[in-house]
């Protein structure tokens, strides 16, 4: 079954609200990275949502994380 129309019957057969978000935001370059390292990729990669939603940015050292990647997780725990 498509993850869309699971939520959909979820939401109409369990009496809770269901929450559904589309998460595009690509996490920085690599600390490590060359200079001038582009990333080319074209969204967000699978899974990549949770470090924001769960707030813990500072915990992965692997990615430069900047003022605007902490705002964007910041974001989405007070929707949370």
């Amino acid at each position: 079954m498509l993850p869309r129309k699971f939520i959909d019957l979820h939401s109409k057969t369990n009496g809770h609200p269901v929450y559904r978000y589309l998460f595009a935001k690509k996490r920085p370059v690599m600390v490590n990275a060359p200079a001038g390292t582009v990333d080319h990729s074209i969204g967000a990669s699978h899974a990549s949502d949770i470090e924001y939603a769960l707030g813990n940015l500072s915990t992965n050292k692997v990615y430069a994380w900047t003022a605007d990647d902490y705002k964007a997780s910041e974001t989405m725990q007070n929707f949370l």
